[in-house]
């Protein structure tokens, strides 16, 4: 079967997702049609050419048992993308060990009539990534394979240059007695550096390799400030500058390699500084969007980094890992699922309390990428000029902020006539990962 939807054979509407509804592939001119009836199968059949090549490896490492549980694996990765191309409806996840409950119970809140492309697409392109972990927890070999390692760790490796060129930068800041403005300052243009770090998502290259950076990226920032569409980087250097004893700042990871190494520099400035006591980051349970960090990627991160080398690196490592043995970072293990699971972060609190309570005690949460950004915004398509605060939908459990690069079309904050004039240059500017934005909002206290 080819990588594409017959839109002919199912009640596909012409049209975008109408203003203040939740976005799914049922609107054909929208980037959730694209992702379902194209982007997502190309993934499932990447996966599938690519344990194809390595059985072999796999095997090596698994066992002779992973031989032909592999197979049956391939097999149901090909039955998950004809049932995603067919429109199906989302069946039922086997097991009840870990969050499958949950899960269940949302697939029986949706409607009985809803499909792949009927469903709000966020519950959809969960429920595949999703599906196609259940694929492996039900073999006895494969429980533990990350399908998205390999690829997570050659980013890795051809991020080192790029982010090293950044530490030196740091360092020789850092080297030298600064202002408060000048930190301030500072803070800012990291701030930057780790939301362009959020254009390296291998779900947008389909899982396809990223090349190397052969640059300075923090001396690029200037560059792309036309591109920051929304910058409130000055109130989060207020927030997080705030007079308060033991600040914690809860880091609500998105992808490993480039990324993450850019949310380490950050969070280790804020440590340098003594900005905050502690950087708690909170990352995923599961293999999660090709890229996002599980918590061996952040550990694999700081060992290769240590065992670099370059001087710089292994520096940087060796300090990092120091920080995580006496708790100035913190490595927050996945406990309930639920940035794994369909649910908009507003429904946080009732459905993850204790996780929701957590969060609530940290100073600052910042939330990076694109998928927490839809989870923030509840997959609404909101009136691009309606503000944050309205459309987090009382999700306000800390002072927050969200650094997203624009990879799905919704947004929130921009001012009147933006939206407009950016269409008009570019019809596809919402889904090229060229703009961002800075967003951030203090806790209300009454």
């Amino acid at each position: 079967m080819s990588d594409s939807f017959d839109v002919t054979r199912y009640n596909i509407a012409n049209e975008p997702t109408p203003v203040f509804q939740q976005l799914s592939a049922h609107y054909k001119k929208s980037y959730a049609f694209f992702t379902m009836s194209q982007r997502v199968p190309v993934i499932l059949t990447n996966i599938i050419d690519r344990l194809s090549r390595e059985k072999d490896t796999i095997v090596e490492k698994y066992g002779n048992l992973s031989r032909e549980e592999l197979k049956q694996c391939i097999g149901e990765i090909g039955k998950l993308k004809y049932e995603l191309q067919t429109n199906k409806q989302m069946t039922e996840l086997p097991g009840n060990d870990s969050d499958q409950y949950e899960w269940n119970k949302l697939l029986r809140e949706i409607s009985p009539n809803d499909t792949y492309f009927t469903a709000v697409w966020l519950y959809a392109e969960c429920y595949v990534y999703r599906k196609l972990r259940s694929i492996f927890e039900e073999t006895q070999s494969l429980k533990e394979f990350d399908h998205f390692e390999q690829s997570k760790q050659l980013e890795l490796s051809k991020s080192m240059n790029a982010i090293s060129r950044v530490i030196k930068t740091v360092n020789e800041f850092n080297g030298v007695f600064r202002t408060p403005s000048e930190i301030g300052d500072f803070f800012c243009k990291l701030l930057k550096q780790d939301l362009w770090g959020n254009r390296n998502d291998l779900s947008i290259t389909l899982g396809e390799e990223i090349k190397s950076i052969d640059c300075d990226p923090l001396q690029e920032i200037e560059k792309y400030n036309n591109d920051l569409l929304i910058d409130q980087s000055q109130d989060i250097w207020k927030c997080i500058n705030a007079e308060k004893e033991d600040k914690v700042i809860d880091l609500i990871s998105d992808n490993s390699g480039y990324e993450l190494l850019s949310d380490l520099v950050l969070c280790d400035f804020i440590i340098h500084h003594k900005l905050a006591q502690k950087i708690r980051f909170r990352v995923k349970a599961i293999p999660w969007f090709i890229s996002d960090v599980l918590p061996k990627d952040f550990y694999y991160t700081l060992s290769e980094l240590e065992k670099s080398e370059d001087p710089v690196l292994k520096e940087a490592g060796l300090k990092w890992s120091g920080y995580v043995k006496n708790g100035q970072f913190e490595l927050i293990e996945p406990a309930d699922h639920f940035f794994t699971s369909g649910y908009e972060f507003y429904k946080m609190e009732k459905i993850a309390p204790t996780l929701y309570q957590s969060i609530a005690e940290s100073h600052l949460a910042i939330f990076k990428g694109d998928l927490n950004y839809r989870k923030l915004l509840g997959d609404v398509n909101w009136d691009p000029t309606n503000d944050f605060r309205t459309a987090l939908n009382n999700f306000e459990p800390t002072n927050l902020c969200s650094l997203r690069t624009i990879k799905a079309d919704l947004i929130c904050g921009l001012k009147p006539g933006q939206f407009e004039e950016l269409w008009e240059k570019d019809d596809k500017w919402m889904s090229t990962g060229q703009y961002g934005v800075i967003q951030f909002i203090n806790k209300r206290t009454n």
